[in-house]
């Protein structure tokens, strides 16, 4: 065999290896909802990954461009979690304006009535398109059931304004959640996240 067809074998192994080793080493989905909400905090897509060694991370795509002065007390993006097998959330991750950037706090959920929800940490936020925003949760940062071996999740955004003066509210799934196993403990090679009811 000729060194250019050992090499072209070499480097197509190598590429095939990488391919398989990047599945095996991030979980991705992609949850899309329809144009269902006036106001530009209409959730198209929210993408969900989680590379190895790292926290997870969400991203929500709105189907109107938006400026984070325009959401400065009036628009908000929920991440809520149930981390303990129990709806409603146990925890819930909130991105906010403060007229200039964008913020994210990760709150646990009052056990008590009429109790404030304890402030967990900030979160890490950014954003790469002017219709859409990206949140990192580190897991550590929660308790989970004692044989818990996976949460749930889903979105929410809230906006007030001209076209919401009785607010505007959007979920995503529109219906259940999306189960996500928790890292080391998914039965499956290459979990997918999957709303349930």
């Amino acid at each position: 065999m000729s060194s250019r067809r050992v090499r072209a074998t070499a480097i197509g192994a190598a590429l095939l290896l990488l391919a398989l080793v990047g599945v095996s080493l991030a979980v991705t989905s992609r949850l899309t909802d329809p144009d269902d909400v006036a106001g530009v905090l209409d959730v198209r897509e929210v993408k969900f990954s989680h590379p190895k060694g790292e926290p997870p991370s969400w991203t929500v795509i709105t189907a109107s461009r938006w400026k984070v002065s325009a959401l400065w007390d009036r628009g908000y993006v929920f991440l809520e979690l149930d981390t303990k097998g129990f709806e409603p959330a146990d925890y819930y991750a909130l991105i906010r304006s403060d007229g200039r950037k964008l913020l994210g706090e990760l709150f646990k959920v009052a056990t008590k009535p009429g109790k404030p929800d304890p402030h967990v940490a900030n979160l890490t936020v950014w954003r790469k398109s002017h219709d859409g925003v990206s949140m990192k949760v580190p897991l550590k940062l929660m308790e989970f059931g004692r044989w818990r071996t996976f949460y749930r999740w889903w979105i929410v955004t809230s906006l007030t304004g001209e076209k919401c003066p009785k607010t505007c509210l959007d979920r995503v799934p529109d219906e259940g959640t999306v189960q996500q196993w928790r890292p080391g403990m998914s039965p499956t090679p290459s979990p997918t996240a999957t709303p349930t009811p």
